[in-house]
């Protein structure tokens, strides 16, 4: 696991976090809650805002200001990406087709309707050059 501007990269030692064994004891170590906001990718553009732990629809992208509210895409070869604002944390699956489609700019929007846009990002390991 790699801890980054309060962000988490895990690796897959770390096990599959849509099993729920495997998401509480990565969030034990991190000593955050299990239930975290989930986007379910599509290699798409679309980012929403999450309020509450679950499911957050068909998404690449999430954006929150609760502050005990972990959220998380899910990446391989694809590019995770972590912006962080006042107030504000939002996360992007950039892979090739999600990242030439604005999916990050897509999360940027978000954070600017919360009234937190972000001032400083990261952008996670990853598996392909592509991205």
């Amino acid at each position: 696991m790699i801890r980054l501007l309060g962000a988490a990269f895990t690796t897959a030692a770390d096990g599959d976090q849509l099993d729920d064994v495997h998401r509480a004891a990565v969030s034990a170590r991190l000593g955050i809650s299990a239930d975290w906001a989930l986007a379910m990718q599509v290699h798409g553009a679309s980012a929403a805002i999450a309020t509450s732990p679950g499911p957050a629809g068909a998404v690449d992208g999430l954006v929150t200001t609760e502050p005990d509210l972990p959220i998380a895409v899910r990446t391989a070869d694809c590019a995770g990406v972590v912006l962080h604002g006042h107030g504000s944390v939002g996360v992007a699956h950039a892979g090739w087709r999600g990242a030439a489609a604005g999916i990050v700019p897509a999360v940027v929007e978000e954070m600017a309707v919360l009234g937190a846009p972000p001032l400083r990002g990261v952008i996670g390991p990853h598996i392909g050059p592509c991205c």
